[in-house]
């Protein structure tokens, strides 16, 4: 019997062509959703490396560009409560 016929679920070994065709059905689903899990993972690492890249593009691009300034507006605020 070759390994390809056999599965470990919870700890114990299953020969696949002794399970009915609804188990059969749910291992191959489960192995269909690991492979599609495991390239979902990869795609997002790719997608937060591309970010940060793009980050660090973008903060080089901005360097030498003026921040608009933000007025304190909780001062603001206290000032008006005071009067």
């Amino acid at each position: 019997m070759s390994n390809d016929n056999i599965i470990t679920i919870d700890g114990k070994d299953y020969n696949l062509n002794e399970l009915n065709d609804t188990a059969k059905y749910s291992i191959q689903r489960i192995r269909d959703y690991d492979t599609k899990a495991n390239t979902l993972k990869l795609e997002l690492k790719e997608m937060e490396m591309i970010t940060t890249n793009y980050l660090d593009t973008l903060r080089k691009e901005i360097k030498d560009a003026k921040p608009i300034l933000q007025q304190d507006t909780q001062a603001e605020g206290n000032s008006k409560e005071e009067s």
